[in-house]
């Protein structure tokens, strides 16, 4: 067989082709379409999967030749683009989409749906092909709105849609309603807008999506605006029989009356639930929260949650509530968001729900993270290491200066068993207490060793709470990611790291050795973080990786990101003109 012959054999092939371009990125595409005309129109179909009409990324020209491609629509600003023009466009108002070869029509969806007589230049094209459509809320005009939802009206096979409620639709159930009822394939729903929503449309809104036959998850990304409403209407919801297996609630704006809708709403979606998320919720409903969890909700996987600010006697019950009451299957992930104000308070909400976690979920628990995260007790996280055997995420990340540090001899208290951690975020204490009369070195040693440990470790995030003491038991810390004096040889068998990330300042003592090291044991590292979110951290980051042997490292891996906080992009790119990096602004 030729080398033609088995070039044309292998693009003849669409199956391959598809499989093909789901690896590969839109610039990857562009650049094979480029090798070859026979590439060119085999590729292109997959070059415009994704169309986004917003600010300068589409135009009329670009939306009018492929359209008949696109599997995700993003509508987003009316600036920057004949906003109105795209639309009428798509709605089948414009000139329609020219005919494409004959060789190429087998590419697409919407190509195999059209015959040589019958092909999107004779008549209008519909929008079945799209299967994911984001709609920004945009302030438009009245006009503009009406095209667009005949737009999503001709999205007849849609999966996932994102809509957003606008301030000036009087009847918000109205607009909505045709919409849904135009949709047998829809999955996931995200209902957006830009104001608060009274509790009463609300209530009509979410009982719309729980009737949906095919919608199972649901996503309310607006606040609410507290008022009374009539009891029976949220009752009416124990008698529904939902299909929702995820469903992210919407924060209240005014008020804390969670109680009144929350458990109707778990009755109505019983056993077929397994992901909650809710970003505020009372406490002093608690218990009957956690009754109708074990109840109704024994499915429930996945939690996301935020933690309570204040420090009251029925602080975060409701939380621990949540913890408690998903013992049906147990929970494999949790997430929260921490907003506390004082760390120093002797109360410690973050204490109480690590211990529920690893009284209840320590054999299910893959997926812990607590974000902006002030005060964390050591003891605790060191019982997740050690208990958690699931665990493939521990993510506890400050909010600026906190105590979140674990302390050293509190991870050595017993092995870690969750040996098949990918993402690690941990901040140590080399300040000893108690009784503890072995060296600090030894202690630090046999921690990075423990780390060492986790073969299948991908992101790694390292800082230290106590350093620079200069002696005495805490020791130099800086020195802990060096050769010479530190601990960086134990992290040798970390083959599979793509991401590391420097929360201390670790850099400024490595040097030549240190970035070979790197190089030679870490075969897959693409992303290197530089310093915390604080201002001062990131001006000496920006001195050390300004430096031969950083530049050195660029130069061995083309793909590698240096990725510096808060430092302007024309200062770093004077000194870095080469170097791909990211910026924190």
């Amino acid at each position: 067989m030729t080398e033609s012959s088995s070039g044309s054999t292998f693009f003849s092939i669409p199956e391959l082709v598809a499989l093909l371009s789901e690896y590969m990125e839109p610039r990857d595409i562009a650049r094979s379409m480029a090798t070859c005309k026979n590439c060119a129109r085999l590729f292109e179909p997959y070059l415009w999967r994704h169309i986004t009409i917003q600010h300068y990324r589409a135009t009329k020209d670009v939306v009018r030749r492929n359209r008949h491609h696109a599997v995700t629509l993003v509508i987003g600003s009316p600036f920057g683009v004949d906003f109105k023009g795209c639309l009428e466009i798509l709605a089948g108002s414009a000139q329609s989409t020219p005919s494409m070869p004959s060789e190429s029509r087998t590419s697409t969806s919407a190509h195999r749906r059209c015959g040589p007589r019958d092909s999107p230049k004779n008549r209008p094209l519909d929008l079945r092909h799209i299967t994911v459509l984001a709609v920004i809320p945009t302030r438009s005009r009245s006009h503009t709105r009406d095209i667009l939802y005949r737009i999503i009206t001709q999205c007849r096979r849609l999966i996932t849609l994102e809509f957003p409620l606008q301030r000036s639709h009087k009847n918000r159930l109205q607009v909505l309603r045709p919409i849904l009822e135009a949709q047998s394939n829809l999955r996931a729903l995200t209902i957006t807008k830009e104001s608060t929503c009274p509790m009463q449309d609300f209530a009509l809104l979410l009982e719309l999506c729980l009737r949906h036959p095919t919608i199972n998850d649901l996503r309310c990304h607006f606040p609410l605006f507290r008022q009374d409403t009539n009891a029976e209407l949220w009752n009416n919801f124990s008698t529904i029989s939902s299909h929702l297996k995820s469903l992210d609630m919407p924060a209240i704006f005014s008020g804390s009356s969670t109680h009144e809708f929350l458990l109707p709403i778990l009755r109505s979606c019983g056993p077929n639930l397994e992901c909650l998320s809710i970003s505020s919720i009372s406490g002093y409903f608690a218990d009957r929260l956690e009754q109708t969890l074990r109840d109704c909700c024994s499915n429930i996987r996945h939690i996301k949650c935020g933690l309570d600010q204040s420090y009251s006697s029925d602080s975060n019950k409701a939380v621990l509530a949540l913890i408690r009451g998903s013992v049906g299957r147990g929970l494999v992930s949790f997430r929260a968001g921490c907003n506390i104000k004082d760390p120093y308070q002797s109360a410690n909400p973050i204490a109480d729900v690590l211990k529920a976690l690893v009284d209840h979920h320590s054999t299910t628990l893959e997926d812990l993270q607590f974000d902006a995260v002030r005060s964390a007790t050591s003891w605790e996280q060191a019982e997740i290491l050690a208990r958690c055997s699931n665990l493939k995420r521990f993510w506890i990340a400050p909010a600026g200066y906190g105590l979140i540090s674990v302390e050293i001899s509190h991870l050595l208290s017993s092995e870690w068993t969750c040996l098949g951690l990918r993402e690690l975020c941990l901040t140590l204490d080399r300040r000893i207490t108690g009784s503890e009369q072995e060296p600090i070195a030894n202690l630090a040693h046999r921690v990075y060793a423990q780390i060492g440990r986790l073969r299948r470790l991908e992101k790694l995030s390292l800082g230290c709470y106590t350093f620079g003491f200069g002696g005495g038991n805490e020791g130099n810390s800086e020195m802990d990611l060096t050769l010479n004096s530190g601990f960086l040889a134990e992290l040798e068998g970390l083959s599979e790291l793509k991401e590391f990330e420097m929360t201390s300042d670790y850099w400024t003592f490595m040097g030549q050795a240190e970035v070979e090291f790197m190089n030679r044991y870490w075969p897959k590292l693409r992303k290197i973080t530089f310093g915390s979110p604080m201002r001062a951290m990131g001006m000496r980051a920006y001195d050390a990786t300004s430096r031969s042997h950083w530049q050195w490292l660029v130069k061995r891996r083309q793909s590698l990101e240096y990725d510096v906080h808060r430092l302007s992009f024309d200062l770093i790119s004077q000194v870095l003109p080469n170097i791909d990096l990211i910026f924190h602004q």
